[in-house]
């Protein structure tokens, strides 16, 4: 009993290590984390009253080693994300751990979509999507709601790899169910819904359209300071800055001024509170504001 309660212990260590790894702050050190997660792995596997216990560690590390190969190019760390998402769709019972199946299931597309559009493979993008939905089929969303909203995200992602329409529909309902709670998956889904719509307006030459998105995220900035979370501040201001850049690229008129400034507190603010994918669209966003301004 001694031995598995430091075994647990030394998992839950891992568990927190890894959660730090993941995010940009100095200090952290995604391999570091990856050794204290073999290690706790080790002393809860083989024993079947920890059988649940040793999966989701072995989905944190699968999880890391993805996010990790992914950022760095890793070959080593997406083979054994892929290793270990391998062994939990294989060990995961439909029946009686469908969940841990699901996000699995999830995990490899996620990874798949994100290789594939490096290739600009359409075939393995499709499949990566089909293995999107099948974990979507698992998780209803009165059930798991926030599994529910990270997969609709991720098909939005993989959409906008290869340029097919998002459904509004479950990007403003993603929206809806996250709003509000100070959450990093409410700040992405208000980003997602608000780059969608930007998008789509953008292609079919729709001032009107952008108006629209504009309105919706003014209003929301305009409550006042203190009314929204920071990170969904910050996603509101990426959004702006979308939509003022399809709208100069569709000759409704010159960039605002101070719009990068905008930018800039929105980039400091995802990277301080770890959301590396807002602080990456800022980055991409202020650049092509630069750009912009250079080229009046």
């Amino acid at each position: 009993a001694e031995g598995l309660h430091g075994a647990r212990i030394a998992a839950a260590h891992a568990r927190l290590s890894a959660r730090r790894a993941r995010q940009p702050v100095e200090g952290s050190c995604p391999y570091a984390a990856a050794a204290l997660l073999d290690a706790a792995l080790h002393g809860l596997e083989n024993r079947p009253e920890t059988a649940a216990e040793a999966a989701e560690l072995r989905l944190e590390r699968a999880t890391l080693s993805l996010e990790v190969g992914l950022r760095r190019r890793d070959a080593l760390a997406l083979d054994l994300a892929g290793r270990d998402l391998r062994r939990l769709v294989e060990d995961a019972s439909p029946d009686f751990a469908p969940l841990t199946r699901a996000r699995a299931l999830a995990m490899c597309g996620v990874g798949m979509t994100h290789l594939a559009g490096l290739a600009c493979n359409l075939e393995a993008m499709e499949q990566g999507r089909s293995l999107l939905l099948a974990a979507a089929d698992v998780f209803p969303v009165d059930h798991s709601p926030l599994d529910w909203v990270a997969i609709q995200l991720a098909l939005a992602l993989s959409a906008e790899r290869t340029g097919e329409p998002v459904e509004p529909v479950d990007l403003r309902q993603a929206e809806l169910l996250t709003q509000g709670e100070g959450l990093i998956i409410g700040a992405l889904a208000a980003d997602a819904r608000a780059a969608a719509e930007t998008r789509a307006a953008d292609r079919a030459g729709d001032l009107n359209g952008l108006k629209r998105v504009e309105t919706r995220l003014r209003r929301r900035l305009a409550r006042g300071q203190g009314a929204q979370a920071p990170l969904e501040w910050a996603a509101d201001q990426i959004g702006l800055a979308r939509v003022f850049l399809a709208r100069s690229r569709l000759g409704g008129g010159a960039l605002p001024a101070g719009l990068g400034v905008g930018l800039g507190e929105a980039r400091l603010v995802a990277e301080e509170l770890g959301c590396p994918m807002l602080n990456d669209a800022a980055t991409a966003l202020l650049a092509e504001v630069r750009l912009g301004v250079v080229g009046r």
